[in-house]
């Protein structure tokens, strides 16, 4: 009788501790998930709030034109698609429903990429829906470049326009706002190389690069009438004049 009495302590000791331990992977695993209606509208640079409503919480997604949409009907490409990642970087998409077995997925937003195939937009923008802890090696939200570059690099997704000049145009910018987006020798910053950059160089010519580092195009420290000259050649406008 002892010995089956202690063969049940044994028994009830390892049904606990299997009970604790499962408790706390579905722990870990509910917290570290966030809601991809969330992470898609920040990931754009939208707000996101929620409502408490008589059936519980309800998530929304403020659009720049002032308007505030359901988030997960945003993110399924039922409303407001004007303003969806697919039409913010000029590709054609469309909205798949539940029932059309041969969709990419289903009742969500597809972007159709350059080569013809059409992804699911948060799968072609590489988007986590994992909490991200920084250094564990995935930029998950809510990191940036900003808050952990060694997860999140410049030049990514990740709702920040870091304006690094790295050779990559950071999605997340504005028309302008990544210096890489700029040609070389557009030092007025408006789109175009002519005659009032090459005078921007003569103004600072003979002086430090540290006067005018974008000035110095042949990166020898001092701005000269060579830099100018290399400007000349980089005109994108006829006898370098744009008219703009």
């Amino acid at each position: 009788m002892n010995q089956y009495k202690y063969i049940n302590k044994i028994n009830v000791f390892f049904l606990t501790l299997l009970l604790c331990l499962m408790s706390g992977i579905f722990s870990k695993s509910s917290f570290s998930m966030m809601n991809p209606a969330a992470v898609y509208c920040d990931a754009l640079g939208y707000t996101y709030s929620t409502v408490m409503t008589e059936f519980g919480e309800k998530g929304y997604c403020g659009l720049p034109d002032g308007s505030t949409v359901d988030a997960w009907d945003f993110l399924q490409g039922k409303v407001a698609q004007k303003w969806s990642y697919c039409a913010k970087k000029g590709l054609s998409f469309y909205h798949y429903n539940e029932s059309d077995p041969s969709a990419p997925c289903q009742d969500c937003l597809a972007c159709k990429t350059e080569d013809g195939k059409e992804v699911e937009v948060t799968k072609y923008m590489g988007l986590k829906v994992v909490a991200g802890k920084c250094g564990d090696g995935t930029c998950g939200m809510p990191e940036n470049y900003s808050t952990c570059p060694r997860d999140c690099p410049s030049g990514g997704i990740d709702g920040y326009c870091d304006k690094v000049k790295d050779g990559k145009v950071d999605p997340d910018c504005a028309e302008g706002e990544d210096p890489d987006s700029i040609p070389p020798g557009d030092l007025d910053h408006d789109g175009d190389v002519d005659r009032s950059d090459v005078n921007i160089v003569l103004r600072y010519r003979n002086k430090s690069a540290e006067e005018c580092p974008e000035c110095d195009i042949d990166g020898d420290g001092k701005i000269t009438v060579l830099d100018a000259r290399k400007v000349i050649l980089m005109c994108t406008c006829p006898r370098c004049v744009c008219s703009n």
